[in-house]
């Protein structure tokens, strides 16, 4: 969740807006170029080799019945676990290095290369390795446990990150976790927490009847004003390219759309 580039202040000088601005056209437009991107960077690279490592470990032993019940387990553990942390780390009334970090990436343009940094994504598999290791004694089922959640964890690290890019899915479940996730940017983050299963934030009550039926906070304006600081063609252009992902959508999500884009986009400072 947290941005590779570096962060850019809202109100800060012209230098600070053209510093946005180049940043902002070195974000990916269209898959290939997302696909390269992501696919260079350690962060993707390092969970993608440790995966395949542990399935041929794996894969040297015969599978069990246990062994998609696990896999299962650990994937739901992943998404309600995606959800607290958002909610009660990230977002949490505490004062702390991870909140601080996390309301930049909120107050940083949308659209910028966001993915977390190696050292952070190296600590996080070498605690969910000893974890179950030590759960199932390590043994075969520890293999599958971590490559579960190294494979959840790499899956929500490529959304989260393609998300922040101006490359627009054409439709389908892609294109709703971008709307899901542009609503928690631009209209309320205290709502739509969840990222890789949109409707886990149905299940803790997370998810508003409607955008318009939360309030737009001070923190998704400073989002829209940085987003039009660091646009080229001002706020004309990211209003355009935030609203787009509400172009497949059904009327209920254009209006959804509408109402967290153009409302955030006129409360931002000019």
């Amino acid at each position: 969740m947290r941005p590779a580039s570096a962060f850019g202040s809202s109100t800060g000088s012209s230098s600070s807006s053209s510093k946005l601005r180049d940043q902002e056209q070195h974000v990916p437009r269209t898959l290939p170029d997302v696909m390269r991107v992501f696919l260079a960077h350690p962060s993707a690279a390092v969970p993608t080799a440790a995966i395949c490592g542990l399935c041929a470990l794996r894969l040297q032993q015969p599978l069990t019945a246990a062994d998609p019940l696990v896999a299962a387990a650990v994937v739901l553990l992943w998404l309600v676990q995606e959800w607290a942390a958002h909610k009660y780390l990230l977002h949490s009334d505490m004062d702390w290095l991870g909140k601080t970090i996390h309301r930049q990436h909120h107050e940083t343009p949308y659209f910028h290369i966001s993915l977390d940094p190696p050292g952070l994504i190296l600590s996080v598999m070498a605690a969910a390795a000893l974890l179950f290791g030590l759960l199932f004694q390590w043994g075969p089922l520890s293999l599958t446990a971590t490559a579960a959640y190294y494979s959840a964890g790499l899956l929500y690290e490529w959304l989260h990150y393609v998300v922040h890019t101006h490359w627009v899915p054409p439709q389908g479940w892609l294109r709703s976790v971008r709307r899901h996730h542009m609503l928690h940017h631009c209209r309320n983050e205290d709502y739509w927490l969840s990222f890789t299963a949109p409707a886990v934030d149905a299940w803790f009550g997370t998810l508003p009847s409607s955008a318009s039926s939360v309030p737009l906070t001070a923190m998704a304006r400073k989002g829209h004003s940085a987003t039009a600081s660091g646009s080229s063609s001002s706020s004309s252009s990211s209003r355009a390219g935030l609203a787009s992902v509400a172009a497949a959508g059904d009327a209920r999500d254009v209006r959804e759309e509408a109402v967290a884009v153009t409302a955030g986009a006129a409360a931002a400072p000019r």
